[in-house]
């Protein structure tokens, strides 16, 4: 009976660090989705040389607050369906970025540069997290922050970028260092008409596959403070 119950509590710890890896792992990718599309959706930055040529056509649609809809569809290598998600996101800088899923379920995610707030619609239940209590967070925050102010010479030094593609205009990214590689191989950013980058497609490292896609883009709508608390 001991060794039954020594064995039980050893893999119920076993199960909750198991969990708690897996739940930083999806905040982690949570955070670097948000860093990528706040850098997709921020047009005026500062390019290696091979992307000078496209920094005025980039300059144009500075802003202060931006909203716009979006379709993410994700693909898992061990499942063939792909997975569908519908929403809106808002941004107001400098450090505040509204992300909410409509269908097929309703949750929204407030992150700042302090926390992560979720609320789930269904369960009518809001979770918050510090950003600082979280150390594999924590390393991406200063990156997050950078590319809130409009300062891209970061994504210089975590990424490789090359343009591969000029119709539609197509850059991919891959990261230099090990926290990035840990869970994502490669990352291409999409140029619209207009000028700023309206879609991502996003290669994990286990082989997923994350594709979001912008529409109804908005700069410099009015967007209130309360938008970014959830209750």
């Amino acid at each position: 009976m001991g060794r039954l119950m020594i064995k039980i509590s050893y893999d119920n710890e076993t199960h909750k660090m198991h969990e708690k890896k897996q739940h930083s792992f999806r905040l982690i990718r949570n955070v670097f989705s948000f860093i990528l599309i706040i850098f997709i959706l921020i047009p005026f930055f500062s390019f290696a040389e091979d992307l000078v040529r496209i920094k005025e056509m980039l300059s144009k649609n500075q802003y202060n607050s931006l909203s716009a809809e979006y379709v993410q569809k994700k693909k898992l290598v061990l499942f063939d369906n792909e997975l569908v998600i519908k929403g809106y996101m808002k941004i107001c800088k400098p450090y505040k970025l509204l992300w909410h899923s409509e269908t097929p379920l309703r949750q929204t995610i407030v992150l700042t540069n302090e926390i992560i707030s979720i609320k789930d619609f269904e369960n009518k239940k809001v979770n918050t997290f510090k950003l600082k209590d979280n150390p594999q967070i924590r390393e991406f925050m200063p990156i997050l922050g950078n590319f809130l102010k409009g300062d891209y010479e970061s994504l210089e030094k975590e990424f490789s970028l090359s343009i591969i593609s000029d119709n539609p205009m197509q850059i991919e990214c891959i990261p230099k260092n090990g926290n990035y590689r840990d869970f994502i191989t490669k990352v291409r950013l999409f140029i619209g008409e207009l000028g700023y980058f309206n879609k991502i497609l996003m290669e994990e490292s286990k082989g997923d596959t994350l594709e979001i896609e912008f529409s109804n883009v908005v700069f410099n709508p009015v967007i209130q403070d309360s938008e970014f608390e959830l209750k």
